[in-house]
């Protein structure tokens, strides 16, 4: 008995082999038999009904994208509000849609993906006016039109000096704080020169806000949007000095708070040696 409880133990210890996926299980099933499951299963489930609508349109893109379009129309006419238990729902849904484009379609028509995107961004007042945010899913979803509205616009025949300018119209018009992605992740666009341009875009309209500023008692909300757009450009170029520049150009005295914020960037960039020349009254 004491050898077998051992051998049963020693068993037990044995590293088990892996179990087979679920892919590689469908893998070895017959094509007719993958065929009656799917067709069983889209009689009775109208998202694999509609996927395999769609799969049916791989190889018109133009139909797909007119199908994802009506949905989104539909979206945008719609008055229907939706409660803080419903937003995650809401969120998903927004989120599910935003995936099946960037599957389906983008590697198809990535122009057409892109203006399905931006479509969407432009729209977010009709999703946050029309749901309780408090759990962020919208935003999230927002923000994941952002990141897909890069990935596409990178994979479009475009000369890459338009992009700066589309970008940075996009963002000033975000009047709900969800638009950030768009320049946080600039880099999966953006090459560094790139983003020098923009960056300097920013900066030159901040000049020019903070010069028309110049006699008003509080300066102008605008300066605070540019200024955290160059922020967060600062994080896409992995360069403190560009948020620094940012917040020196309209507090050129800066207070504590703010100096422990170019400490902690500086320190974020593996630059220790920025904190030095801030204090010696230069950046770089």
């Amino acid at each position: 008995m004491r050898v077998q409880r051992r051998m049963d133990a020693a068993a037990e210890d044995m590293p088990k082999a892996p179990a087979e996926t679920l892919g590689a299980f469908l893998h070895r099933q017959e094509v007719a038999t993958l065929v009656d499951v799917l067709v069983e299963l889209a009689e009775v489930d109208e998202a694999v009904k509609d996927r395999l609508l769609r799969l049916q349109l791989s190889d018109r893109p133009e139909k797909l994208a007119a199908g994802f379009k009506k949905t989104l129309a539909a979206w945008q006419r719609s008055t229907r509000s939706y409660s803080y238990r419903e937003a995650p729902g809401y969120g998903r849904k927004l989120q599910t849609w935003l995936d099946q484009v960037a599957r389906e379609l983008v590697p198809k028509d990535p122009a057409a993906g892109l203006a399905l995107f931006e479509a969407f961004i432009e729209a977010d007042e009709q999703w946050f006016e029309h749901g309780d945010d408090s759990g962020a899913d919208i935003g999230d979803a927002v923000r994941s039109a952002c990141r897909h509205w890069l990935q596409a616009a990178a994979k479009c025949e475009t000369p890459a000096d338009v992009w700066p300018d589309r970008l940075m119209t996009l963002y000033l018009e975000d009047n709900y704080g969800a638009r950030e992605e768009l320049l946080r992740s600039a880099n999966l666009l953006l090459g560094q020169s790139a983003l020098r341009v923009l960056a300097d875009q920013f900066e030159s309209r901040m000049a020019n806000v903070l010069a028309g500023a110049s006699n008003l008692q509080r300066l102008p909300h605008e300066v605070f949007h540019l200024s955290a757009a160059l922020s967060l450009l600062s994080e896409a170029l992995g360069d403190p000095d560009v948020s620094v520049r940012a917040v020196l150009q309209y507090s050129p005295e800066p207070n504590e708070l703010q100096k422990q914020s170019f400490v902690e960037a500086y320190f974020d960039a593996d630059r220790p040696e920025g904190c030095a020349s801030m204090a010696r009254g230069r950046l770089g």
